[in-house]
């Protein structure tokens, strides 16, 4: 009776597993058929973007950003996994000055002459800092304001999913 009990539970691990073999969301295929976003594509427009809204000069390598997050989810694991990616590059600093994050907001509202649109309530909590603006391709770029001693901002600047 035991080990009849243990062949269910093995059969049904076995099944879980190879379920996780099959991730959810669009192939890499999928991505190249439709937007034809590639990720030689995508990185540098990330970089420029991020590089339009930081507060104060900077140059972002495009080595700099990351491949981010697969645009696909591992039913077993339930963690992403690519190709398809979405590339993306963000910096996060601790206590800025108010002056600093006034400056991020007016960069990033001046992103609405490139095409961007502010997004209706795109992240949760109620500060006002929250932000992010998106454009008809798809990529974003938003700021994050959270904690408290030090409070910290995140900037960040992402693509939709482009195929390798």
């Amino acid at each position: 009776m035991r080990r009849a009990g243990w062949v269910v539970v093995a059969a049904g691990l076995a099944t879980t597993a190879c379920g996780g073999l099959v991730p959810e969301g669009p192939s890499n295929q999928d991505i190249a058929d439709t937007t034809g976003l590639t990720v030689a594509e995508a990185v540098p427009l990330v970089a420029d973007n991020f590089e339009r809204v930081w507060p104060e000069p900077v140059t972002v390598e495009d080595s700099a950003v990351q491949l981010g997050n697969g645009c696909r989810t591992d039913r077993g694991s339930l963690r992403s996994t690519g190709p398809p990616w979405a590339p993306s590059y963000e910096r996060e600093i601790a206590d800025p000055p108010a002056e600093f994050v006034d400056r991020a907001l007016a960069k990033l509202a001046a992103m609405t002459a490139h095409g961007f649109v502010l997004a209706e309530n795109p992240v949760p909590g109620d500060d006002p800092v929250n932000r992010v603006y998106r454009d008809s391709r798809g990529f974003s770029v938003a700021t994050l304001r959270y904690g408290s001693a030090p409070t910290r901002f995140v900037l960040r600047s992402s693509s939709p999913c482009a195929a390798e």
